[in-house]
């Protein structure tokens, strides 16, 4: 957790992060990354954000197919499942 976070950490060095460095983190990724597009796709699938339009719409996030009592069947894409273990 300390090396997760100390990527983040970049300004105070104090072992928390701010907003601040939080963004400024992200600035500098976004600016070796050419296509607003697909910044926003890696962003949403890094921290598991759903939604997102076209090909930005968030890949990383578990779908599970739900068959309701109808018989119908639909994929469903979980928002919340960061740190969830479903296999």
């Amino acid at each position: 957790l300390e090396h997760f976070l100390s990527q983040f950490d970049g300004i105070d060095k104090d072992g928390s992060v701010t907003f601040k460095e939080f963004v400024e983190y992200y600035k500098n990724i976004s600016a070796s990354i050419d296509d607003d597009d697909y910044f926003e796709l890696m962003i949403r699938n890094a921290w598991h954000m759903s939604g997102g339009q076209g090909w930005c719409e968030n890949t990383a996030n578990k779908r599970i197919l739900v068959t309701f009592n109808n018989g119908k069947q639909q994929v469903i894409g979980l928002e919340s499942d960061l740190g969830l273990n479903i296999k």
